[in-house]
């Protein structure tokens, strides 16, 4: 019983801070807020998740696109209950290609070591890349792109610059999440790319002249080369000014460079759930 009373009393401490953020916070999304699980398509400039930590959604132009919030199905969320699927079921047909969706944050000052974060999943069957922009639709022109990053269907991680394929030498896993996080500079044009306690420093911005001072927009894309491709996200993340995580950290289920109570919380939040197969496994 003494036991039960502790969990308990760890769990609202850990309810409390989970409303704490840091103040250099401009953009962060874990889907749990989402009401609806099929997106509105209609319109592109819904933001399909008010409830965002802070800032705000806007879906991509392609119908094709088969974007969702889904709620406990496989692969099942990096942690919470829901994460942001995006599963192309049809041929590109529009001219903007794959575009799925479409951060509408405002404005990451240009800092040294700003941080774009997320937890990615590829299942093999496109090509699934990651943009940090510096505009707004329909200005993402080659000089607006700041970062342009490739995940491969073969674990590759590219980064595109000047138009050529730079090697980072780094690989993701195929079928499971990936902790990714890119430190941006923006002096010296660079970024550091974390992915899974592996990093690759210096990599290039896809363009050193232009307007890459600073960042306004991450966008997601996803090009299939098997249909259905299908790339799923979980705590997207962007920050002004934050130094970069030293190490890599399991149990930093938000991926903010700590552990504490905000990750304790999460686990606490689905404790004792089981999702074995079949489900009288469970018992």
């Amino acid at each position: 019983m003494k036991k039960i009373s502790t969990v308990l009393v760890l769990l609202v401490f850990a309810i409390l801070f989970t409303g704490v953020t840091r103040a250099q916070i401009i953009f962060q999304d874990n889907f749990e807020g989402v009401n609806a699980l099929t997106l509105p398509q209609a319109d592109p400039n819904t933001d399909f998740d008010p409830n965002a930590v802070i800032g705000a959604w806007k879906l991509g132009e392609d119908p094709n696109a088969g974007i969702q919030v889904i709620n406990n199905a496989v692969p099942g969320a990096y942690a919470g209950q829901k994460y942001l699927m995006m599963s192309r079921t049809a041929a590109i047909t529009d001219a903007g290609g794959g575009v799925v969706a479409d951060t509408n944050f405002v404005g990451m000052p240009g800092a040294e070591n700003s941080l774009v974060a997320t937890f990615a999943f590829n299942n093999g069957k496109g090509e699934h890349w990651i943009y940090v922009v510096n505009g707004q639709d329909p200005d993402m022109t080659y000089n607006t792109i700041v970062v342009f990053l490739k995940l491969m269907p073969t674990g590759q991680i590219v980064n595109m610059y000047f138009g050529s394929e730079e090697q980072t030498n780094l690989t993701h896993s195929i079928g499971e999440w990936n902790q990714m996080r890119l430190v941006l500079n923006f002096s010296t044009k660079t970024y550091d790319l974390y992915l899974n306690g592996q990093v690759k420093t210096g990599l290039n911005f896809n363009t050193p002249i232009g307007n890459t001072e600073s960042a306004t927009r991450i966008r997601f894309y996803n090009l299939p080369t098997v249909l259905p491709a299908t790339f799923y996200l979980d705590n997207v993340l962007a920050e002004a000014g934050t130094p970069a995580c030293s190490n890599i950290i399991a149990a930093d289920l938000n991926g903010d460079c700590r552990v504490n109570l905000v990750d304790f919380a999460r686990i606490a939040s689905r404790w004792l759930e089981c999702y074995l197969d079949p489900i009288e496994e469970c018992n």
